[in-house]
């Protein structure tokens, strides 16, 4: 979804994957954002955009903000990309909850259950926007092909993404 999105003129487009998302769920900054982001009937919600528009003109950000959920609704009704639903939040103090979701991604995979940790070794990784889908799909098949378990996050406006794939660092055959 990273194309249409930076082309709509956002401030900033962010993801959490759906391993940070359930853990989010599980964890108590879930009760600040649960009315803010609620579930699509009948659909999995696997990961979340979070997209941030701003400026002087509050007719142009409706515009633009107006424009985008036409598009969303778009590849809802088509059953593209994977979306399956939005909402708006304009009110500054649920932007702020949502946002403070988002950066504790890594503290939420951090203290995730068992012996395997996510670790930061693929950090900041960056692609161009227009090929993310694509780098993302085959990421998670290589790390898929190893058995690990992961979490993604990052900037999609900049192609920025964050990749910690859980390890046990005290077993040998990980280390």
């Amino acid at each position: 979804n990273a194309p249409f999105m930076v082309e709509a003129r956002a401030l900033s487009v962010e993801t959490v994957d759906s391993k940070v998302l359930n853990l989010a769920r599980e964890d108590i900054v879930w009760h600040s954002v649960s009315e803010l982001i609620t579930d699509v009937p009948d659909k999995e919600m696997l990961g979340l955009n979070i997209v941030e528009f701003a400026g002087d003109d509050e007719a142009l950000i409706d515009e633009r903000v107006n424009a985008l959920c036409v598009r969303l609704d778009e590849l809802i009704a088509s059953q593209q990309a994977g979306v399956i639903g939005w909402q708006v939040c304009r009110e500054l103090a649920g932007v702020e909850r949502i946002y403070a979701m988002r950066k504790k991604a890594v503290g939420l995979l951090g203290n995730a259950k068992g012996a395997a940790k996510p670790i930061p070794f693929a950090e900041d990784t960056c692609v161009p926007p227009e090929h993310l889908a694509d780098y993302i799909a085959e990421f998670r098949a290589l790390l898929d092909s190893h058995g690990l378990s992961y979490g993604m996050f990052g900037h999609v406006d900049a192609g920025v993404l964050h990749v910690r794939p859980a390890l046990d660092m005290c077993d040998p055959q990980q280390e």
